[in-house]
């Protein structure tokens, strides 16, 4: 038997060991109490950020199975596209070492990441992908094999959102989607610009998931009016939304899309931009839209013309509106009758007439508008108004409620922003874009000047110098800023410094000063501002 000659390496080893386990226990308190704290606050990107940080500098084979129940049982009331898993960790997984913290992730977020087919399938082998809910493989170069990849992992069972769009799976990429037993879960499916054909979607139309799917992202394809019909054969029984702009339905895909299509019962969005659709097809939209439960209609880009948004606005079925897009679609003011006189847009939220041919005589006769007081955002930018549309703008009782107003490239001067100031009823007003208007300093200061708080002013190209910034910084309109736009004018240094000694700029969030004449002193000078926030500050190091 062996036996020690003396005590004292023994009781020297034990002692070690005695202290070791403390210390490691110490250790274990100390990182535990870390991790409590951090779960206790709310859900946040950063948050979750720094939880991922925290992990990998932990040992995982002494403690990670007892962090990891915690944790997980703390993270199930977040939102899965919060829990994006660390590009460190789906490298090691890839590897065949995937870290035991995989399991804490929902989300894979590879957009424009330069992923090819060979790499998405071996991110579909990792056993851990069992956990992910939301996929994002978007703008990368993933071709029909890749999507097969994907279709035959039985890894992929609890996905619910999958982003595929710009990339080239195609007809083929599609079908093979379609076919996969294990995305039965599927809620959401993007595959915009990924040259599909109707062949594609002939065979999509009998997916496991067609019938729980509740968003449809088919915009930018080769899709034309026959995809109408063949997406009213689709048995949708969940459907919320539905994506095909920047195809070529045209007015007849329009109609059978919409016509005694009972499986479109709970559409609540529709995005038909760009898809040469006139006043026939508006008239379509108008009166086949089933079931009035329609909250958001995006048409930018067609050629509706004055009728097609008559059409529109006279129809019942279209009450519940929300959100009307009718960005470039050549209106003329005549069409701005129609949505005065509108019968059923009590519900409109947001009202986009930017882009078209609307000049003061319209804004006049917007102003006259009795059914249009429930709005909150408008858009009138890109038209021809002039000072005189806006003056004849500020008398209209519906920008009490306005929070978002737009009116970017409209040839405002100092007028218009005078009757703005003095005449609009603004009560609500939070967000406003004056960008590519020739305000000038007399302008911006008569404006600021007339102004409640703002969170965000975009003065983007408005003829603006250092005494636009002075009054501006001196004015109410600037104390709960969190975004201003003041890139493309003539700004100085001085304006620099004014800016960094703001005490209001203390929320802000965004501050964009480029294409100024503000040099690299001022640069120094913001970067040393005891008021703006650490991130505005570091974005300014170095500077010209």
């Amino acid at each position: 038997m062996w036996r020690c000659e003396s005590d004292a390496p023994v009781t020297f080893a034990i002692a070690n060991l005695f202290n070791w386990q403390n210390d490691h226990v110490e250790l274990i308190r100390e990182q535990f109490g870390e991790l409590r704290s951090l779960l206790q606050g709310p859900p946040a990107q950063q948050t979750w950020q720094n939880l991922c940080a925290m992990l990998e500098q932990w040992d995982e084979e002494t403690f990670g199975e007892v962090a990891l129940s915690y944790a997980l049982d703390h993270l199930r009331r977040w939102d899965d596209a919060i829990r994006r898993a660390p590009r460190k960790w789906l490298d090691r997984a890839r590897a065949g070492k995937p870290p035991i913290f995989l399991r804490l992730a929902r989300s894979v977020d590879l957009h424009q990441s330069g992923i090819s087919d060979d790499e998405l399938s071996a991110l579909a082998r990792i056993p851990a992908m069992r956990h992910i809910r939301w996929l994002d493989v978007s703008r990368n170069w993933v071709r029909a094999d890749g999507a097969r990849q994907l279709a035959t992992s039985p890894h992929l069972v609890g996905l619910r959102a999958l982003d595929l769009s710009y990339n080239q799976i195609g007809d083929r990429g599609l079908a093979a989607l379609g076919h996969a037993a294990s995305l039965h879960g599927l809620r959401s499916l993007h595959v915009a610009r990924n040259d599909i054909s109707h062949s594609g979607l002939a065979r999509l139309a009998r997916a496991p998931f067609i019938q729980s799917l509740r968003h449809l992202d088919l915009s930018a394809n080769w899709l034309r009016r026959d995809a109408g019909k063949l997406l009213s054969g689709c048995p949708f029984e969940q459907l919320e939304r539905l994506s095909l702009s920047g195809n070529q339905l045209g007015d007849e895909g329009v109609r059978p899309l919409l016509e005694g299509n009972s499986s479109l019962q709970h559409l609540r969005v529709l995005e038909l931009r760009r898809n040469d659709i006139g006043p026939t097809g508006a008239q379509y939209l108008a009166w086949l839209t089933p079931h009035n439960q329609l909250e958001e209609l995006y048409l930018e880009g067609n050629r509706l013309g004055n009728q097609g948004v008559r059409f529109l606005t006279e129809s019942s079925r279209l009450g519940h509106l929300r959100v009307l897009e009718l960005t470039s679609n050549d209106l003329r003011d005549e069409a701005m009758w129609a949505l005065a006189d509108a019968p059923h847009l009590e519900s409109l939220r947001t009202l986009d007439l930017g882009r078209n041919w609307l000049t003061a005589q319209g804004a006049t006769i917007l102003a006259s508008a009795r059914g249009l007081d429930t709005l909150e955002e408008l858009s009138l930018a890109a038209n021809q108004l002039a000072n005189a549309g806006a003056i004849a703008l500020s008398s209209w009782s519906a920008l009490r409620h306005i929070k978002v107003l737009d009116l970017r490239h409209n040839d405002l001067e100092a007028g218009a922003m005078q009757a703005l100031a003095e005449r609009a009823p603004f009560e609500s007003l939070h967000t406003l874009f004056l960008d590519n208007n020739p305000l000038g300093d007399r302008g911006v200061a008569i404006l600021a000047g007339g102004l409640s708080p703002l969170g965000t002013l975009s003065l983007e190209n408005t003829s603006i110098g250092d005494d636009a910034i002075e009054a501006l910084v001196a004015s109410a309109a600037i104390e709960n800023i969190r975004a201003l736009n003041l890139r493309h004018n003539d700004l100085t240094d001085h304006s620099a410094a004014m800016l960094a000694r703001c005490e209001h700029l203390s929320r802000i969030e965004e501050l964009d000063l480029r294409y100024n004449r503000i040099t690299g002193r001022g640069a120094l000078i913001l970067a040393n501002s005891p008021h703006l926030p650490e991130h505005i500050r570091a974005s300014w190091h170095g500077r010209l």
